[in-house]
């Protein structure tokens, strides 16, 4: 079991076979498969940062021109990201009665500094190896 914080609150997250039904049932979406898109996110990310390495660009424009890519690919990501977490807390707590819903209202912001998005990645590619 681990503690993750998002936006100021405090969530219990664990794994283990059940958070496969949890997830299943509650997305209708196999969780094996949704964890290729947070791999796909990052190799796409990686790949384009590599393709940059040949122009002469300051760090400033680099960070420009990855952030503007990322936007046009986080899509499929976050709202992984956002389920991933959501079977990760119920997981932890089986009797809490949050909707999923609720929960997304209570994330003000998606803030990627925060480490809660790499905690959950971690824990979710570490618990279910395709």
């Amino acid at each position: 079991m681990k503690k993750i914080t998002i936006c100021g609150k405090e969530y219990e997250i664990s794994s283990n076979a059940y958070t496969r039904i949890i997830y299943k049932r509650t997305f209708g979406s196999g969780i094996f498969k949704d964890l290729k898109v947070l791999s796909e996110f990052a190799n796409k990310q990686n790949d384009y940062i590599k393709s940059l390495e040949g122009e002469e660009l300051t760090q400033e424009e680099k960070d420009k021109k990855v952030g503007l890519f990322v936007l046009e690919i986080i899509d499929d990501f976050i709202e992984v990201i956002e389920q991933m977490a959501y079977a990760l807390i119920l997981t932890a707590n089986p009797k809490i009665n949050v909707s999923y819903e609720s929960f997304l209202q209570g994330i003000e912001e998606i803030n990627f500094s925060e480490g809660w998005i790499g905690e959950v990645t971690e824990m979710a590619v570490s618990s279910f190896r395709g």
